[in-house]
């Protein structure tokens, strides 16, 4: 019990929920009940506060709320790391910026030439007609 316990408090035990979680929707989205997730998510939620109310399914509750929540726990991640943490060194700083900088410019720009390759492909045909064809997006600008 003691191994156990220490295992779920290290850094290597913080995995486990998510392991768990990537193991359950295999098995989910590989059986008969591959239904389960998208009826679990179409669930309508509601808050109500007298006659004031707020009911959604549950898949926005997530998108809306959980995913505002965890933006505010890696701002305030950040905002440690630069304060009193290994961001704090200006030098340090250069590398992690030029990474989330990369991050946003490399997909916007493969993206920016897939559709750029797609309209001149389309200029270029006679009908315009390709039927269906289209690019996934990666990055919505």
């Amino acid at each position: 019990m003691k191994r156990l316990a220490s295992l779920l408090q290290s850094e290597a035990g913080s995995a486990l929920p998510l392991l768990a979680g990537a193991v359950l929707a295999l098995v989910l989205a590989n059986s008969p009940f591959d239904w389960v997730p998208d009826q679990l998510l179409a669930t309508k939620l509601t808050v109500a506060f007298g006659t004031l109310g707020l009911s959604k399914p549950l898949l926005l509750w997530i998108n809306d709320g959980l995913m505002a929540v965890f933006f505010l726990l890696v701002g305030l991640e950040i905002k440690r790391e630069v304060v009193e943490g290994e961001l704090s060194r200006p030098a340090q700083v250069a590398l992690p910026i030029a990474g989330a900088v990369g991050g946003v410019l490399v997909p916007a720009a493969i993206y920016v030439a897939l559709e750029s390759l797609y309209q001149l492909t389309l200029l270029l045909n006679a009908r315009g007609n390709f039927g269906q064809v289209g690019f996934v997006s990666i990055l919505e600008l």
